[in-house]
């Protein structure tokens, strides 16, 4: 069934016909002149008022970062792994200047990584960041993903994380993630899960302050589902020649957490 509805206001109340049955399960899509599409799925129940919230992103859209002192004092994880290896606070700055200026999107993505770590659990009381030693500011550094290196003990904590049912380990990594030696994702969301990809061969590791440590390739996925991800996101990627849209990732990242009842997704950088 098809129904559509031009409404004026930013709250729409809608009624859903029940069946008792398979029919009560609904795809709900919103547009609004001048921002992308969005949507959501709900479940018609007449025993609950469910609420769905959307981030309306404006086309064309314009990521739009903070100035460094307000980043580092409310956004201080994205600081603080934009300063990796760095001596000093100017030159953690100029990097994120250096950022903006020629690779936004590569920087977006970053944030969005680094907030989500942040948020998972692996080990007592750690996250991926924890573990996290170095970081390749290189032609690597993309708009989808990027490459550093960890302490090996990681790879055990994530393990123990998919046990305990956080994460879940993804066969073949090599598939999607060439020369990868392991993968793990996180199975949290509907969408937007953080996927954590090791590489353990010889030729990634590399010695770190008297530590050797593993090529570590974290990205984030737009659908949970494997073939969702293989099928709508990694084969139209492949036939344009394009990545994972950064912003993508943040809207439905969003969406995930509103719909969870947790603090909304927020990497630190706005979208006008």
């Amino acid at each position: 069934m098809n129904q559509t509805n031009w409404v004026k206001g930013p709250v729409v109340q809608l009624n859903l016909q029940f069946f008792d049955g398979p029919g009560d399960n609904y795809t709900v899509t919103v547009w609004v002149k001048g921002n992308r599409g969005t949507g959501d799925f709900v479940t018609a129940d007449p025993k609950i008022h469910q609420v769905l919230k959307f981030m309306l992103i404006p086309v064309p859209t314009k990521i739009t970062f903070r100035p460094w002192v307000e980043l580092k004092a409310k956004y201080p994880k994205a600081a603080e792994y934009l300063g990796l290896g760095l001596v000093d606070d100017a030159a953690a700055q100029q990097r994120y200047t250096d950022l903006q200026a020629n690779k936004p999107a590569s920087l977006a993505c970053f944030m969005n990584l680094i907030t989500a770590m942040n948020r998972i659990g692996i080990g007592a009381g750690k996250t991926p960041l924890d573990y996290l030693k170095k970081i390749k500011w290189d032609d690597s550094f993309a708009q989808d993903r990027f490459f550093g290196y960890i302490d090996p003990a990681m790879i055990p904590a994530v393990e123990a994380t998919a046990r305990d049912g956080g994460v879940a380990e993804e066969r073949d990594p090599g598939v999607l993630h060439p020369g990868a030696t392991l993968s793990y994702k996180q199975t949290e969301y509907d969408y937007s899960n953080v996927q954590l990809t090791f590489h353990q061969n010889a030729g990634d590791l590399r010695m770190i302050d008297g530590l050797e440590c593993v090529l570590f390739e974290p990205d984030m996925d737009l659908y949970k589902n494997f073939l969702d991800h293989g099928v709508l996101e990694v084969l139209p990627n492949l036939l344009t020649h394009g990545l994972t849209d950064p912003v993508d990732i943040l809207s439905l990242r969003w969406l995930d957490t509103t719909d969870a009842h947790e603090p909304p997704f927020d990497p630190g950088y706005t979208l006008a």
